[in-house]
């Protein structure tokens, strides 16, 4: 499928999964980073966050999960990412932490 706006299509690069280079860095006491290999411009769509999508109310209880575990596997960074509130006024988010890939370690 084409965008009828040709190359002013804003979905192009998500459409396509032309992405930026990237490298997971580690940032010493601060865990794990995200650094472009070349400079980015201003406006562009550099990476997709991905991950589960769930209610905020599910990460919610993941979060108490995590924070009541000692378990390593469990207990590990959070990546959640608001989404939206739809029109049944349910909110949305994307959590990484299991599920995301390299854009959830920008900070």
């Amino acid at each position: 499928m084409h965008c009828q706006t040709g190359s002013a299509c804003c979905n192009d690069t998500i459409q396509k999964s032309r992405w930026r280079q990237t490298e997971v860095i580690e940032t010493g006491d601060r865990g794990r980073g995200l650094a472009f290999t070349a400079d980015v411009p201003a406006n562009t769509i550099a990476l997709e966050y991905v991950g589960e999508l769930m209610t905020a109310a599910a990460a919610a209880d993941r979060e108490r999960e995590r924070d009541t575990t000692r378990d390593q596997a469990v207990h590990q960074g959070t990546y959640v990412h608001d989404l939206a509130t739809d029109s049944s006024r349910t909110r949305w988010v994307i959590d990484a932490r299991h599920m995301g890939g390299r854009a959830r370690y920008i900070n």
